[in-house]
């Protein structure tokens, strides 16, 4: 058996076997024929066989086994149709299995090897991205979904504390009628805390939701706290350039703000992060 028909019967499109250990003869009428021979079982010889097979250009895997016909022992060499055609031997020779022989590849036959082999690993190729990618693609919705979900019960909570103030101050409003003045005087106040609120969150809009698919933790502290300096620094530009710093009372709402959105930091974290980013911002 030679290289070139392990390339040929790998570049056809069905391959085939080859039985070692026959010998071809052909008849009176010219008709071929086979002749059993046999042939020696041996590691070494089994071994020239594969080195033959790894020798071709790429390489041809394939499948040996022994035999014994009228007592006579053979290797049955199996020689699929190959994945990545077209195959040659280790000297460039091209060669195909048809009509029962081998022959020479044509170029315009070897180009289409080439581009079908091509074309393969192509669709290959793309299947794979993207399937990768539409599994991404389904993490990052199904994480965008969960992080909306608690970002909304989050400011459902805080809409709840908002009312609960609006009531009291409502109630206080209610049992004090009798002097107008501290009601108007209180009723503006409320006012202007609502509205500081509602600037915070105005501001603080473009963070809704912050997302990260590789986090596992979204509720942690140290994510918690990331985006409260995000916010804060947020917060903090809008007085960059200005003549004018945030007053007392918008610093006080901006905190209470972060402290509802935020039940895992501590007061102290809170202010301690107002205070860096206030410095940051002062350095810059």
């Amino acid at each position: 058996m030679k290289s070139d028909d392990i390339v040929a019967f790998a570049n056809s499109q069905k391959g085939g076997f080859i039985i070692i250990g026959i010998k071809d003869d052909a008849s009176a009428t010219g008709r071929q024929k086979g002749t059993i021979i046999g042939c020696q079982i041996s590691d070494s010889n089994r071994l020239t066989i594969l080195s033959k097979a790894q020798n071709c250009r790429p390489a041809v895997n394939i499948e040996i086994s022994s035999a014994n016909i009228e007592g006579k022992d053979v290797y049955v060499v199996v020689i699929p149709s190959g994945e990545y055609k077209p195959y040659c031997t280790e000297s460039g020779t091209y060669k195909i299995r048809d009509d029962g022989k081998k022959r020479a590849l044509f170029p315009n036959e070897l180009l289409t090897l080439f581009m079908e082999s091509e074309r393969d690993k192509f669709i290959t190729n793309f299947k794979d991205v993207t399937n990768n990618l539409e599994h991404q693609l389904t993490l990052t919705r199904e994480a965008i979904i969960n992080e909306t979900d608690k970002m909304l019960d989050t400011l459902k909570d805080f809409e709840f504390s908002v009312q609960n103030t609006l009531d009291t101050i409502e109630s206080a409003a209610d049992s004090a009628e009798s002097n107008s003045s501290n009601v108007e005087y209180t009723v503006d106040k409320m006012e202007d805390t609502v509205n500081d609120i509602w600037e915070i969150l105005k501001h603080s809009l473009y963070l809704l939701p912050i997302i990260s698919t590789k986090n596992t933790e979204p509720e942690n502290i140290d994510q918690q706290e990331q985006i409260a300096k995000e916010m804060t620094k947020h917060f903090l530009k809008k007085y960059d350039g200005e003549s004018t710093d945030p007053t007392d009372k918008e610093i006080k709402n901006h905190i209470f703000f972060l402290r509802i959105l935020f039940p895992r930091l501590s007061n102290k974290q809170i202010v301690d992060l107002w205070n860096r980013e206030k410095v940051e911002i002062v350095s810059t």
